[in-house]
């Protein structure tokens, strides 16, 4: 998911790319490269319930990643990763997205310093343009999803002491000028820490707490949000079971509002062994709405930085602000190298005062008085093939129905979407 985390430290052989994955220079010294192509296409079919415009059409993205990671010597790197996202043929309402399009730009560019004995600690400095990523990617992910990947400005320090690992880190957005050279977003400031404890093999502990400041802007007062949270995952003893469990608090102002809101997120998933191994999750989120009375946005959870599709459906109808979700997810893997995925969502709001909120974290339909809390379902289906090391092919379609919350504030004609996309990597 990063590539800046892969070790290419020893020279291997058997892959027709391994001779550039690790490209002796000099003594210590050592060159390794890196990258990907990938175009998808997408089909939609009454966007996001219908309404005024283009609400169905077929478009193409694609993207390009290169990376060179310069090892000078045995603690010292330097990584550069470029690239570059285009998009044809969008017509929906809005055009295309930020994240559509980026022509040539640096992606990751920075200096590390790394694994340096402090105490009975290993440590790492990284400072630079890099891809952020928390747990889970509910409050802080790459967004690998998008065309053109999220990446931040900053200086980020780890540490490792056993089965403690530590992460601090100060940062600005980046913000993707689609014509022009990206940059930071210098008004909003992102800092904080996580500690991670591995206490079993497949359990693990995050504590997290994240400080989002913004500056004021207009008639926008400036904010400060801070989320505390923490997840725990592991095998149930004794069982075929697993579970997830994450929460978080949001404390802070904005302007001269208190701000105080919360999210839970729980998985438990049961699988069983053999060739096919089938997966059966049943899951909810929870996201929290501002109530009649409170200053707006006081009590919605602000769901900063995460990856989008893959906890509220993949149409991406929904955010992760003011809603309740209920999920059932079945995996199974047709071969050794087909895995298939089916979920079933149910969406209602978490405050029928509050509005309902798109991917981005943007309104996308208002609260109106007496307003029903049912959002509405929806039903995926799709594929990820892997043929071979280098070469990944995924596919799917969803189908988002609009609930009683949809028809009391605009259109609410069923929403289908499909993609199929093609990714080559070395």
């Amino acid at each position: 998911m990063v590539r800046y985390r892969e070790d290419w430290s020893k020279p291997l052989t058997g892959d027709l790319m391994d001779p550039l994955k690790h490209i002796a220079l000099w003594e210590d010294g050592w060159l390794s490269l890196g990258g990907h192509v990938r175009a998808r296409a997408e089909r939609d079919d009454n966007f996001l319930g219908g309404g005024a415009g283009t609400r169905t059409d077929n478009f193409g993205l694609v993207r390009v990643h290169l990376h060179g990671d310069l090892h000078v010597m045995p603690h010292l790197r330097a990584f550069v990763e470029g690239r570059l996202a285009s998009a044809r043929g969008r017509d929906l309402p809005g055009g295309f997205r930020t994240t559509d399009r980026d022509d040539a730009d640096v992606q990751q560019a920075f200096v590390e310093l790394n694994d340096i004995a402090l105490g009975s600690g290993r440590w790492t400095v990284r400072v630079g343009r890099q891809e952020l990523l928390f747990g889970r990617e509910r409050v802080l992910s790459p967004l690998d999803w998008a065309n053109a990947r999220r990446t931040f400005q900053g200086a980020v320090i780890e540490g490792r002491d056993g089965a403690l690992t530590f992460t601090a880190l100060w940062a600005h957005p980046v913000t993707i000028v689609s014509a022009a050279v990206n940059v930071p977003d210098v008004h909003t400031q992102l800092w904080g820490a996580q500690v991670t404890w591995q206490h079993a093999a497949s359990a693990l502990t995050d504590i997290y707490a994240l400080v989002k400041g913004v500056d004021a802007a207009g008639v926008v007062p400036a904010s400060q949000r801070a989320t505390l949270g923490a997840r725990t995952l592991g095998p149930i003893a004794g069982t075929a079971f697993a579970y997830e469990l994450e929460g978080g608090m949001q404390l802070g102002t904005a302007g001269n509002a208190d701000v105080q809101a919360w999210m839970l997120a729980t998985d438990l998933t049961r699988t069983w062994s053999g060739p096919h191994a089938p997966a059966l999750t049943v899951g909810a989120d929870y996201a929290s709405g501002t109530g009649a009375g409170a200053a707006a946005q006081s009590g919605t959870w602000d769901q900063l930085y995460p990856l989008a599709h893959a906890f509220l459906g993949f149409a991406d109808a929904l955010g992760r602000r003011n809603v309740i979700e209920e999920r059932i997810v079945a995996q199974w893997s047709a071969s050794s190298t087909v895995r298939l995925r089916g979920s079933l969502h149910a969406f209602q709001r978490a405050s029928t005062d509050d509005a309902i909120y798109d991917a981005t974290g943007a309104v996308l339909r208002g609260s109106v008085p007496n307003a029903p809390r049912e959002i509405g379902g929806e039903a995926d289906l799709t594929a990820i093939w892997r043929i071979g090391r280098h070469l990944r092919v995924d596919g799917g379609v969803a189908r988002f129905t609009p609930g009683a919350l949809f028809a009391a504030t605009g259109a609410s004609q069923p929403y289908s979407w499909g993609f199929l996309s093609v990714t080559a990597t070395f």
